[in-house]
C-alpha cells in the first residue's frame, strides 16, 4: 500500500514559515502553495481556507497578477471541492482576468485549462457556458 507523506509535508512547510522572515513575501507564497496543496490532498478544508485568504492578501500586497490568478485558480477549486459552485465560478472568472490583464500568455493556457477542469462540474450554475466566455477574449 502507498504511503504519501502529507503530514511530514505539512509539518515541514510549517517550519519553513517560521523561518521565512515575514518581509519576503514571494518565499511565503511559495511556501504557503505548498502547504496548501497538502491540505488539499489531505481534505482539511480548514487549514486550507486559512492558507488561501493568507495568499490572497499576499497577492494584494505582491501586486503580482499571476500569484493572484493562481490564488483565484486555487479557490476556484476549493469552492468547487466544497459545494460552493457559484463561488467557484467566479474565483475562476477572476484567475482568467487576472491572468489576461498582464498577458500572462503561458500561465493564461494553464489557468484556462485549470478553469475548464474546474467548470465541467458546475450543477445548476446558470448560464456557465457564456459567462466563462472570457476565454475566447483570453486566448
Amino acid at each position: 500500500m502507498a504511503r504519501y507523506a502529507h503530514d511530514e509535508a505539512v509539518q515541514h512547510f510549517t517550519e519553513a514559515l517560521a523561518l521565512i522572515p515575514a518581509d519576503e513575501l514571494a518565499a511565503r507564497c511559495q511556501l504557503l502553495f505548498a502547504r496548501e496543496a497538502a491540505y488539499n490532498w489531505q481534505g482539511k478544508r480548514v487549514a486550507q481556507a486559512d492558507d488561501l485568504a493568507t495568499l490572497a492578501a499576499l497577492a494584494v500586497a505582491l501586486n503580482d497578477r499571476r500569484v493572484q490568478a493562481e490564488v483565484s485558480l486555487r479557490r476556484a477549486s476549493y469552492a468547487r471541492q466544497t459545494g460552493v459552485y457559484q463561488t467557484a465560478q467566479t474565483q475562476a472568472l477572476e484567475a482568467v482576468m487576472a491572468a489576461e490583464r498582464d498577458r500572462l500568455l503561458g500561465f493564461l493556457d494553464s489557468v484556462v485549462n485549470g478553469v475548464s477542469r474546474i467548470s465541467s462540474d458546475f450543477p445548476d450554475v446558470t448560464d456557465t457556458s457564456s459567462n466563462l466566455g472570457v476565454f475566447k477574449l483570453a486566448q
